[in-house]
């Protein structure tokens, strides 16, 4: 399904970063970098590449990228950024970092290494961490967390999952919630289109549907793609086709159904054209630093 992938973002856009949100500018060379490594048992020496440290083993490869101003997705203010958040080390993270620093893995990553790459990026993480860091935002579910024992060491065993299960803010969510409103309204007052295509086509890899899975213990909301295996009247039946981040009831390829009034997206390729996506610019625009 690669013109869903082309559909959703640049060609060959990838990015999975943890951002460090700092009080203070943190500088990191090739030197210090190389022996912060060496601390946590990943020997491997660093290089300066494009403006980035980049770290490159047969294993893995990923990048390091100081930034001495504030890391602001959206194009947002601090303020902007801050609007609304009440809990008080949250609100402070957003309006008093000054700095950040981005580990991250991005499109020349090898697909085969991103997942090892992945769990050595958050180990790295933690080692960078330190008194000037107020948070760590995760690009791909934009979600923050304060950093506290039991989620460090989450992250020190290379487990994101878990770190980030209770986040102190999740920027999708709140984009779903306030932001693409109007964009939801409009993939379920053209939800019509993507029936007759359907039923049409000889192809269900070309249809898919995103739906709001909810964690019944915590109420978070996950929206998720699946694709149609039947549509009867409003009911919408579907194969869950990747791993929720957080919700545990569900499970990839998981059967899920659902009232057309309550789906979030969709997409398609109709005579070869891709159509729908109504929310993905903004849901990726909500991730990305401005």
């Amino acid at each position: 399904m690669g013109w869903l992938r082309n559909l959703f973002k640049p060609k060959d856009f990838y990015l999975d970063a943890i951002i460090l949100l700092q009080s203070q500018p943190k500088e990191v060379t090739s030197a210090s970098l190389e022996r912060l490594l060496s601390e946590i048992g990943i020997p491997a020496k660093p290089t300066r590449d494009l403006g980035d440290l980049l770290v490159s083993t047969a294993e893995f490869r990923f990048r390091l990228f100081s930034l001495p101003k504030p890391y602001l997705p959206g194009r947002m203010s601090q303020d902007e950024l801050a609007d609304g958040v009440n809990e008080l080390h949250l609100r402070r993270a957003l309006l008093e970092h000054r700095a950040c620093n981005s580990v991250f893995v991005s499109r020349d990553t090898p697909i085969e290494q991103r997942e090892q790459t992945a769990r050595i990026i958050a180990k790295v993480a933690v080692a960078l961490s330190d008194e000037t860091t107020l948070a760590l935002w995760e690009s791909q579910t934009g979600r923050i967390i304060i950093p506290t024992i039991e989620n460090m060491e989450d992250l020190r065993r290379g487990d994101r999952r878990k770190a980030f299960d209770e986040p102190s803010w999740d920027a999708v969510s709140t984009l779903n919630t306030i932001d693409l409103l109007e964009e939801t309204a409009e993939a379920r007052h053209r939800f019509p289109e993507f029936v007759a295509a359907f039923r049409k086509s000889s192809d269900p890899s070309d249809f898919i549907v995103k739906v709001p899975l909810s964690e019944p213990d915590t109420g978070h909301v996950e929206h998720m793609w699946i694709q149609p295996v039947t549509i009867e009247g409003t009911q919408v039946t579907g194969t869950l086709l990747s791993q929720p981040l957080f919700n545990r009831t569900f499970n990839k390829g998981d059967l899920i159904s659902l009232d057309s009034e309550n789906l979030t997206d969709w997409a398609c390729l109709i005579d070869g054209q891709p159509l729908g996506a109504f929310t993905e610019a903004k849901v990726r625009e909500a991730l990305l630093p401005g």
